[in-house]
C-alpha cells in the first residue's frame, strides 16, 4: 500500500482519502481537514481552542503558536505552543485510518512550567454545512457529560454567556466512563449509500457538544465539539486523546457503526512518542 498520504511542502497539505480531496493548513487559527464540492463543506478533527476553569483561549492555535510541523510516515504532526498558557504544549497528529477510511487525531499536552492547569480541556469540533447555509447563525446545543465532574464545566467561567442561553446539559451516566454512541453525518457521503460517523474514546473525552441550527430548512449543517481531558495538568503529566471520523457503507449503517466503535475501542494506542 503506498504510504504517501499528505502531498506538498508546507504549511498547507493536502490528502486524497476517502473518495474526496482534503486540505489541512497547520497554520490555520483552527487547523483541520477542509473539504468542500460547492454544494456541502466540511471542516472536520480540527482545534478549536484550550480551556480552563474560568478561562477560554479561541485563538490558542493562531499562526504564532504554531513551532513545528512534521510528516513521520503517514502521520501529520503538528506542535502548539499558546503565547497565553506559558510552559502549555499541544501537539497533534493527523492520519489515515487502518482501511483508509477516515482520519485519527491524536491530541497529547504537556506543560513544562510549574503552573497548574485545572480542568484543562482542548477543544477539538466538526462541522457539517451546506453551501447556502450560515454556519455562523444561532445554533442550540446539548451537551454530553462523561460524569458529574465534567458536566459542572460548562458553567465555571470557560464558556461565554451565549453559549450558556442555548446550551442543555443531559443527565449524567450512571456509569463512567460513558460511552458516546458514535455521531453520524448522512449528508457528508463520497458515495450513495455512505455516511460519515466520528468516535472518541470515553475516557479521553470530558463533554461532547451537538449543536444544531435553529433556522427552519437547516437539515444537512450540524456542529460537534469534543472537550478533551478535563483533569488537572501540572509538570510531568501527559495526557493524549484520540478522536476518529470514517465513512460506512452499509445496509445496516447502525450496526455497522456500533462494530467500528468496538473496535476502535479495543485499538491499542499508537506508537511512539
Amino acid at each position: 500500500m503506498n504510504d504517501i498520504v499528505w502531498h506538498g511542502d508546507g504549511p498547507v497539505l493536502t490528502s486524497d482519502l476517502a473518495g474526496r480531496t482534503w486540505r489541512l493548513p497547520v497554520d490555520d487559527p483552527h487547523p483541520g481537514l477542509i473539504w468542500s464540492d460547492g454544494r456541502y463543506r466540511a471542516r472536520i478533527l480540527a482545534l478549536d481552542h484550550v480551556a480552563a476553569a474560568g478561562r477560554r483561549e479561541p485563538s490558542a492555535f493562531a499562526r504564532p503558536s504554531l513551532v513545528s510541523w512534521a510528516r513521520h510516515g503517514t502521520r501529520l504532526e503538528a506542535t502548539f505552543v499558546p503565547p497565553a498558557w506559558p510552559g502549555l504544549n499541544v501537539r497533534a497528529a493527523w492520519s489515515p485510518t487502518a482501511d483508509r477510511a477516515g482520519f485519527d487525531l491524536e491530541v497529547q499536552v504537556w506543560i513544562t512550567s510549574t503552573a497548574v492547569l485545572r480542568r484543562l480541556e482542548i477543544a477539538v469540533s466538526s462541522l457539517w454545512w451546506r453551501g447556502t447555509d450560515n454556519p455562523t447563525d444561532r445554533w442550540a446545543y446539548q451537551v454530553e457529560p462523561r460524569d458529574a465532574h465534567a458536566a459542572a464545566l460548562s458553567y465555571d467561567g470557560r464558556e461565554p454567556a451565549e453559549l450558556l442561553q442555548s446550551l442543555t446539559t443531559l443527565p449524567v451516566p450512571s456509569t463512567s466512563p460513558h460511552r458516546l454512541a458514535p455521531r453520524s453525518w448522512p449528508v457528508a457521503s463520497p458515495s450513495p449509500g455512505s455516511i460519515y460517523i466520528e468516535m472518541v474514546q470515553p475516557d479521553d473525552c470530558a463533554r461532547r457538544l451537538i449543536g444544531e441550527l435553529q433556522e427552519a430548512g437547516a437539515d444537512g449543517t450540524s456542529w460537534t465539539g469534543y472537550a478533551l481531558f478535563g483533569h488537572d495538568l501540572e509538570k510531568g503529566v501527559v495526557l493524549r486523546g484520540r478522536i476518529r471520523g470514517c465513512w460506512i457503507a452499509s445496509a445496516q449503517p447502525e450496526e455497522e457503526a456500533a462494530r467500528r466503535y468496538d473496535a476502535f475501542l479495543n485499538e491499542p494506542p499508537p506508537l511512539g512518542p
